[in-house]
């Protein structure tokens, strides 16, 4: 059999390599595939020489989705002949598959997944339960629920990159371009999810869960002010229906390791990657900036589709502004500058039905040394 001249150089032994792959190494390489499929869609919008899915097949011949790519669209056959239709839901949800797991979304786990606009009932008033001795009345209550949906909520995104990114000439593009939008769609996604700035916007945009939950000052610097804002911040979250059993703690990497340093006993657990506070799970974010958040992963309800829709604009001008809306601000021509604009949308909404709370301006430092723990 003729190997085509194109083929990849990890075709020959991929029986191997497949039996050694890892869960991780599934995802990155999912992620691979998404890139790739980008830069098949750009030579064939710039070429015009064969379909998006033929190029793709024929230069990544050992892809677990060559063959899906190459079949979902006739040559020629979308509405431009060339570019339409390459990224398919298959090799989409294996993006989000490869970049959900960093999100804030992800680590906390065991959130309330619904579809959209579809109705979920809360309930608005807590049972009354109290002993009752034999034969005495048993206390009664009608309830109180109500019920809401979650409509679709887009979330979108614009990146400038060269075309000689695009072209993914190495594997250090390829793995440079999957990893960039993976630390994008990932930043943006946990700050709109926790930032208390970020208020819901009627008909297009959800709120940040803290944006209406309660909230305390931090005591101060110290580590031992940290220990009254875990205290203020655990009744605040009680008061509001949070659960310790689904009780969760977000914050910053670099308070962690402030706390970690101090040497108490309360912090020894915390790491950059997570670890425990007060004995409950711990996760760690950027986002989190100097906000120290707990949240009841019970109360949280998340409408999420897992598909990034993705397209390519190769002659187009762009306002080079970062503010959502925003039509004013730097034109910029990506023909005249080489540069290749890459849209990607989400489709995701959340809201938090109560069990949140945080400590505002938590910004903790190390202690100097020989200063009592």
């Amino acid at each position: 059999m003729n190997v085509p001249m194109c083929q990849d150089s990890e075709a020959m032994d991929t029986p191997a390599r497949l039996r050694d792959l890892t869960s991780t190494d599934v995802r990155a390489s999912q992620g691979i595939d998404f890139a790739r499929s980008l830069s098949a869609m750009f030579t064939a919008r710039k070429h015009k020489t064969l379909p998006a899915p033929d190029i793709f097949a024929a230069r990544w011949p050992t892809s677990p989705y060559a063959r899906v790519i190459k079949s979902a669209v006739e040559a020629g056959g979308t509405p431009d002949g060339w570019g339409q239709g390459l990224v398919p839901t298959a090799l989409s949800q294996q993006f989000v598959a490869f970049q959900h797991p960093s999100t804030i979304l992800a680590k906390l786990g065991d959130v309330r997944r619904v579809p959209f606009y579809t109705w979920v009932t809360r309930s608005t008033q807590a049972m009354p339960f109290t002993w009752v001795g034999p034969g005495r009345a048993k206390p009664v209550t009608a309830g109180a629920f109500d019920a809401f949906v979650l409509p679709v909520a887009k979330a979108g995104g614009i990146i400038m990159v060269t075309d000689e990114l695009l072209k993914l000439t190495s594997p250090q593009a390829e793995q440079f371009l999957r990893d960039e939008m993976r630390r994008g769609l990932t930043a943006w996604l946990d700050r709109a999810l926790i930032d208390p700035a970020i208020a819901a916007v009627s008909g297009e945009s959800p709120g940040s869960i803290t944006s209406t939950a309660p909230s305390v000052v931090s005591s101060g610097p110290s580590a031992t002010d940290a220990l009254v804002d875990i205290e203020q911040l655990l009744a605040t979250y009680l008061s509001v229906g949070g659960s310790i059993d689904t009780a969760v703690f977000i914050l910053s990497s670099a308070n962690a390791a402030a706390l970690n340093l101090s040497g108490l006993q309360s912090f020894r657990d915390l790491r950059r990657d997570g670890g425990t506070l007060a004995g409950l799970p711990a996760l760690m974010s950027g986002a989190a900036g100097t906000n120290l958040i707990l949240v009841d992963t019970n109360a949280l309800i998340v409408a999420d589709e897992g598909v990034v829709e993705v397209d390519l604009g190769l002659e187009t001008s762009l306002v080079m502004s970062d503010a959502p809306n925003s039509e004013t601000g730097e034109v910029k021509s990506a023909y005249q500058c080489n540069m290749i604009a890459i849209r990607a949308e989400r489709l995701i909404n959340w809201y938090a039905n109560g069990g949140v709370a945080y400590v505002s301006d938590a910004s903790y430092l190390p202690e100097a040394p020989g200063s009592p723990a």
